[in-house]
């Protein structure tokens, strides 16, 4: 049987080896922490493709200028000395185009196309996770913002979205009773949901583990053994695992792997921040959208998670209090009575971030049997099975599905 070995235990990891121990293959996955302390772990859990778009767009160039001044903005770079970073805003100014984004927006939907029929997959087969189908609703304080953005979603009808429903004054309220009459309109999008995403890692790990892959956490990738062309076999402190294939789904920390094999991958740390409560005074029932804000909110089995902020500072966890303070405030404009319950956690975690905001998914060049399933921003949650459906497809030497052109690793 062909040994697969996984470095990286966060949802794209995880599900990658869920889809390929169903192929058949002996697969090992080795995470540097333990599964879901990146990115995964405190994020809002949507799964939307609707909102799937490309980070950087036309006109966003602007917007982060006059964000860069405001210590509480959604966006904060940190100016550092390094060439590698300034290159990379190089090059994402240079996707800020119309053209570039749309050409995003197509790939991005169509490796969306599967994403709903494979979480419910998920769920037939006994993986046990929280997962809620009430819609995402996107609240506005400007009627001329909502009109804008739901002229964005109607195209994204073409792709299969189911339409968004136009909703102000009472048919508003009557759905989210919540929201505060400050909201001048809000866009329903009825097909969305969202999970906790620490219970599908937890419930991938426990399935994975059923189907007799061994996930092995705190156990750092030293390097790797070749063969010419052909890795070998990966080197921890616990020794060489031999290896047919490798598939390197470590989030941001994918570039340094990359590195050791001889490839450069520019991924850059976009740290997010949430605060996870227990239930606030103005209870909701759907994940929210607060649009001026770019503060989200999901409603959880007995709490609430707020989240929001973009901040490129590198690798590090370090806590802005007052950047978790602005994004804990931001509800009180769009919902009455707003009041933070209990903390029960503050987390921020780097999502990882390519130029021209799509994906890694595929061959790393000049290496056989190495395939790349990182830079998912922050749409990992959602792409994740479909991303493994990919790499499943590539392991076995078959043709995916999904075109893959958009998401090739040496498109830089």
């Amino acid at each position: 049987m062909s040994r697969v070995v996984i470095v990286g235990a966060g949802a794209v990891g995880l599900c990658c080896a869920y889809a390929l121990r169903r192929r058949g293959m002996d697969v090992l996955v080795i995470d540097r922490a333990v599964p879901g302390s990146g990115a995964s772990h405190g994020n809002g859990g949507w799964i939307c493709p609707t909102l799937s778009d490309p980070l950087p767009g036309p006109g966003i160039t602007l917007a982060s200028l006059h964000w860069l001044l405001q210590p509480e903005s959604p966006l904060y770079i940190r100016p550092r000395l390094d060439p590698a970073f300034w290159h990379w805003l190089w090059r994402f100014r240079r996707q800020c185009n119309e053209q570039a984004y749309q050409q995003g927006l197509v790939a991005l939907a169509d490796l969306n196309r599967a994403t709903m029929s494979l979480f419910d997959a998920l769920a037939q087969d006994r993986v046990a996770f929280e997962m809620h189908c009430q819609g995402l609703l996107c609240l506005y304080l400007s009627r001329e913002l909502a009109r804008a953005e739901a002229r964005h979603m109607t195209e994204m009808e073409r792709f299969g979205c189911p339409p968004a429903q136009w909703l102000e004054s009472g048919p508003l309220r009557a759905e989210e009773p919540a929201v505060s009459p400050a909201v001048a309109a809000g866009l329903l999008l009825p097909g969305e949901r969202h999970v906790r995403p620490e219970s599908l890692l937890i419930g991938l790990q426990t399935r994975l583990q059923e189907m007799g892959v061994e996930v092995r956490t705190r156990e750092p990738v030293l390097g790797f053994e070749r063969a010419g062309s052909v890795v070998t076999g990966v080197r921890t402190p616990r020794g060489v695992e031999p290896a047919n294939q490798v598939v390197l789904a470590a989030g941001v920390w994918t570039a340094r792997l990359t590195a050791q094999l001889g490839h450069s991958v520019p991924l850059e740390a976009g740290k997010g921040y949430s605060v996870t409560m227990a239930d606030p005074a103005s209870p909701i029932r759907r994940p929210l959208s607060l649009s001026e804000a770019h503060v989200g909110l999901s409603p959880f089995n007995g709490a609430v998670r707020v989240l929001g902020t973009m901040e490129l500072s590198g690798i590090n966890h370090r806590v802005r209090t007052r950047r978790l303070a602005a994004i804990k405030r931001a509800p009180a404009a769009y919902l009455r009575e707003w009041r933070p319950g209990p903390t029960r956690e503050e987390w921020c975690g780097p999502r990882p971030v390519t130029p021209d905001g799509l994906p890694l998914i595929g061959p790393l060049p000049g290496v056989d049997n190495v395939v790349i399933a990182a830079g998912h921003a922050m749409l990992g949650i959602t792409l994740a099975p479909a991303t493994a459906e990919a790499v499943s497809a590539l392991v076995m030497g078959e043709r995916p599905q999904t075109t893959l052109t958009p998401f090739r690793v040496d498109r830089f």
